[in-house]
């Protein structure tokens, strides 16, 4: 310790001396200079440069190695407990193999029908069926007190389930029996009445048909390749006055591989043959070839749907000059546009079609034509707008107008001067051009599954080229129907028709007979009891409000008439 003490006086006296030692100063004084810690100022601040320059001295990137691991956290939840499940027995319905309903009306009317079908199974499916029904009098101011008809058909079916595609076929016969009864009582020229004359029995036509349909049809999209259906069809009709007709069609239809767009391709091939007993009309035969693609596009809300109707037709008749051959080609185009979605919908297009005339569709129209015509296709271009949508979550409507361009429009027509003639008392068919505006309204209610409701109407303004009407067509047809349910025991049906005048003939060619065929309504009503599951009985009442009119000049309708009976499910 005494040693440090030493050392340090040491060097302060040798510091000391140097200080002495020092030239120019005042020898023998000691100056002691304290500087205290430096206080930067504002003021002292020096700005350097204006962009202070950076540098990155690390040449490499720094590896990081880092590893996650998970460690599970145990959870505990209790759910809250429920109760059992339960199974109920809920009763279907019980599927019944067939049906017979028998009964009887005024006017010596009966009514006998049948169906029988096999049970469920999902290999095949087969059934028969029959019917007859026939009135013979009601028909107030005609001459012959047998103005009735006949219907009857006896038909089977068979439908074979495989696991790609369906196959359905179907047979039928139909005998239908109508009189000529269209002669009216009146006065003859001479004054005398036709009461006290002996009256003939009218001239009747038996209508004989045999037809067999049958198709083959995939299940769900692809099943048969492009293929989606290929069906046929052959009948062969005949009448009691020497008239025939033999029918066959083969059709297909096809879906072809188009992208996104989806192109739907049909082809039908057409035969027939009608032959009259008569040199004026002879035999006619058509061979048609209809293809008709179509396009499906969705762009947006918008849907498109393009087309196109060819036909390719070859028709012969017993005189060589009518053999021609034509080709005829329609557009398809709609377009919908929903302005609500499943509200409320706007649409509108062009669409035309080729109609084969035939004797069958004509007598299946109106029963009293006449039995030798010539006969032509009706061709049609339909141009039309239309709104469908809901009003309500039971009310939907659709109304649509537009304008029809008919070419070879068929039309019923009766000499004027028929009540002078009690041979034969048919109708010829006429052809003429016609360019036809309508509007057309429909309207559906359906209240709690009890009530429906549906009202349509339509009018429509005829333009013919050569007749001067279109005769036996109204300008204004409506209907009411109505079905109500009460208490799952009572059913109730109604329609009620209305039907707008109709011209028969021009008035100046007999002043005598009235040309304009009043607007009538008429009304029906059914009415069913189910007694129990099985058992039913019905009352039908036809022409509820008794109303007087001419289906076509002189054939008068038949007045009230009243049908009974029960129905029961086997």
């Amino acid at each position: 310790m005494k040693t440090i003490q030493n050392i340090i006086l040491l060097a302060f006296l040798t510091i000391s001396g140097f200080a002495y030692a020092q030239p120019g100063g005042n020898l023998g004084q000691l100056e002691l200079s304290v500087t205290d810690k430096y206080k930067a100022k504002v003021g002292e601040a020096v700005k350097f440069t204006d962009f202070p320059k950076f540098e990155d001295t690390t040449t490499s990137k720094l590896q990081v190695n880092y590893k996650i691991t998970s460690q599970p956290i145990e959870v505990h939840y209790q759910p809250d407990p429920i109760s059992h499940a339960r199974v109920a027995k809920v009763p279907v319905d019980e599927l019944y193999n067939g049906m017979v309903k028998v009964g009887f009306g005024l006017y010596g009317t009966p009514l006998v029908e049948g169906y029988w079908n096999s049970k469920r199974s999902s290999k095949q499916s087969y059934g028969f069926w029959g019917k007859h029904f026939s009135t013979h009098s009601g028909v107030k101011q005609t001459i012959f007190a047998d103005n009735g008809l006949s219907n009857n058909q006896l038909g089977a079916y068979y439908n074979h389930f495989y696991k790609d595609l369906t196959w359905s076929t179907q047979a039928f016969g139909k005998w239908d029996k109508y009189s000529y009864y269209g002669i009216d009582q009146y006065p003859t020229a001479y004054g005398d009445s036709l009461d006290d004359i002996k009256k003939p029995d009218p001239k009747e036509n038996w209508f004989r048909q045999y037809e067999i349909n049958t198709s083959i049809m995939e299940k769900k999209p692809n099943d048969l390749g492009v293929v989606e259906k290929v069906d046929f069809r052959y009948y062969n009709f005949s009448d009691a006055m020497g008239a025939k007709e033999n029918f066959t069609r083969l059709g297909s239809d096809w879906e072809l591989p188009a992208g996104d767009i989806g192109l739907d391709l049909g082809l039908n091939f057409t035969y027939f043959k009608t032959g009259f007993d008569t040199i004026l009309a002879g035999d006619q035969a058509y061979f048609t070839v209809q293809a008709y693609p179509s396009v499906f596009v969705a762009l947006g809300d918008i849907v498109f749907d393009f087309g196109l109707n060819i036909y390719a037709n070859s028709y012969q008749a017993i005189i060589p000059a009518d053999d021609k051959f034509t080709m005829r080609f329609f557009p398809k185009i709609n377009i919908e546009y929903p302005f609500v979605e499943d509200v409320l919908s706007i649409y509108g297009g062009v669409k035309g079609q080729q109609q084969h005339n035939t004797y069958r569709t004509f007598t299946t129209d109106n029963s009293y034509v006449m039995p030798a015509m010539n006969l032509r296709p009706t061709r049609t271009t339909d141009i039309y707008i239309g709104l469908q949508g809901l009003l309500s979550s039971t009310t939907s409507f659709n109304i649509s107008g537009g304008t029809l361009v008919q070419n070879d429009l068929a039309l019923y027509y009766r000499d004027p001067f028929y009540r002078y003639d009690s041979t034969f008392n048919a109708l010829e068919v006429l052809y003429d051009n016609s360019q036809t505006f309508y509007a057309r309204g429909e309207l559906g209610v359906n209240v709690n599954n009890n009530l429906q409701l549906g009202l349509s109407g339509e009018l429509r303004s005829y333009n013919t080229q050569v007749e001067q009407e279109a005769w036996h067509r109204p300008g204004f047809l409506a209907k009411l129907d109505a079905d109500y349910t009460l208490k799952e025991k009572i059913k109730l049906g109604a329609d009620l028709n209305y039907v707008g005048k109709r011209q028969a003939f021009e008035q100046s060619m007999n002043p005598e007979v009235e040309s304009t065929l009043p607007a009538y309504l008429f009304a029906n009503l059914q009415v069913e009891y189910l007694y129990n599951s099985r058992l039913s009985a019905y009352v039908n009442v036809l022409n509820i409000t008794n109303s007087k009119y001419d289906m076509y000049l002189g054939y008068k309708a038949q007045s009230i008439n009243f049908l009974m009976g029960f129905t029961y499910k086997l």
